[in-house]
């Protein structure tokens, strides 16, 4: 609605609203296994995170958390992980259910 002379905004024209609390931020593009279909790229996402949150904390360094991605996110782990994700909704459902959350 224009009535009064102002531009509606469209929710696709919003700017995202990055927050940075460092001012020392280091972006590495690094390759990393893709989806061979056009549905699990959050799957992947998902599958790729899992494994770099599992292997950073044991000591690896980050540049070696990438290196493992290729071994562990495939096709087998993004099924698995599929297969998971509505096991974590209901358990996030319970325990909000149950005031644990």
């Amino acid at each position: 609605d224009d009535r009064e002379g102002k531009k509606q905004e469209k929710p696709s024209e919003k700017k995202p609203v990055v927050v940075v609390k460092s001012t020392k931020v280091k972006v590495t593009e690094v390759k990393c296994p893709q989806q061979n279909n056009g549905y699990d790229c959050g799957v992947y996402l998902l599958a790729h995170a899992k494994a770099i949150a599992e292997s950073y904390p044991k000591g690896m360094k980050l540049e070696s958390c990438f290196e493992h991605l290729s071994k562990h996110v495939d096709a087998k782990s993004a099924t698995a992980m599929r297969k998971q994700i509505p096991k974590w909704i209901k358990e996030v459902e319970s325990s909000a259910r149950s005031g644990d959350g």
